[in-house]
């Protein structure tokens, strides 16, 4: 069984977040550090994880994995076993589907670190972006294992279930992993783990609960764009367009390039036979690199030159 987009997506997407997190946890450490190297890799380490996430803010400029790909590797030919810059260059290789480097990556700082959870699990989610279920729960388990209490164990737990249709077990995962990001009040929460819960929630017809999962990520992370590219979705899934389109100009309001959001509301105002619009939000998308049907917006042209024709008449009278 193949993995599906959306879940392949969010598998890579726990990848980067937990490069960032990594990241995040070595810059705390070396905040009152004031060495030239420190400083160095401090800095270096900071300028990548800003590119990794201009990267996923804008999908269709990939030069910003390659800056930060780029930052990583003068970290390790400074350094050559710098873990954080070979986590997050190995996050970035699975990002960019250079799978064969990122797992070489991976198996190095295990090697290293054999009882670090957080590598068993990143090399976890870089598996399950290639389908390869086994080996992701065999990497799930050891970290449990190792920590049971890390929150990002669990949610690699739950996407596997989740793509395996045993929804009573990912739920379970997915409610672990929250208890456990509560108990480690420390630590950074996961908004993945949030929108896991809130698909199977929808599929098992839970809306109401399923709802409450999309609005708290967008709740949580008022700049998280794929957090309300969910919560829209789910709006459109229930027949509920006008409240989708309202949480699509709360995006566009702070990110006015977000290119999915374009074509949501094109599709969107083309159900509601609101020609204008839709013409106009999928003339949008189209500029900002997205594909676009001409014979779509050609047809859609056409109906607004009638329907402007239209009123044109019926003024006269």
């Amino acid at each position: 069984m193949k993995i599906s987009p959306k879940l392949k997506r969010r598998a890579i997407l726990a990848v980067v977040i937990l490069v960032c997190l990594s990241g995040a946890f070595f810059y705390l450490r070396l905040r009152k550090s004031s060495s030239p190297e420190q400083v160095y890799l401090k800095n270096k380490l900071n300028l990548a994880a800003s590119y990794i996430q201009q990267g996923l803010i804008n999908p269709q400029e990939p030069k910003y994995f390659d800056y930060a790909i780029q930052q990583y590797e003068e970290i390790l030919k400074f350094k050559p076993n710098q873990k954080e810059a070979m986590l997050g260059l190995a996050g970035v290789y699975t990002q960019t589907q250079a799978y064969d480097k990122a797992e070489k990556l991976y198996k190095k700082l295990i090697r290293l670190e054999p009882r670090n959870a957080s590598y068993q699990i990143s090399l976890g989610f870089h598996y399950l972006a290639r389908d390869m279920k086994d080996e992701a729960l065999e990497k799930a388990n050891l970290a449990v294992l190792y920590a049971p209490r890390n929150s990002q164990a669990y949610l690699l737990r739950a996407i596997i279930y989740e793509k395996e249709k045993d929804p009573s077990a990912a739920i379970r995962e997915y409610k672990k992993s929250i208890q456990a990001a509560k108990i480690q009040k420390k630590l950074p929460q996961d908004p993945q783990i949030y929108l896991g819960l809130g698909h199977l929630f929808f599929r098992t017809g839970l809306f109401f609960d399923a709802a409450q999962q999309f609005e708290k990520v967008t709740r949580l992370w008022p700049r998280f764009s794929e957090g309300y590219l969910e919560l829209a979705s789910f709006y459109l899934s229930v027949r509920l367009a006008d409240k989708s389109i309202s949480v699509l100009n709360s995006l566009l309001a702070f990110k006015r390039s977000q290119v999915r959001a374009y074509e949501m509301l094109g599709v969107i105002y083309l159900g509601k036979k609101d020609f204008e619009a839709a013409f106009a939000n999928l003339k949008k998308a189209q500029s900002l690199g997205a594909q676009v049907s001409e014979a779509l917006l050609e047809n859609l042209n056409q109906s607004i030159q009638k329907m402007r024709k239209a009123q044109e008449e019926e003024t006269r009278k």
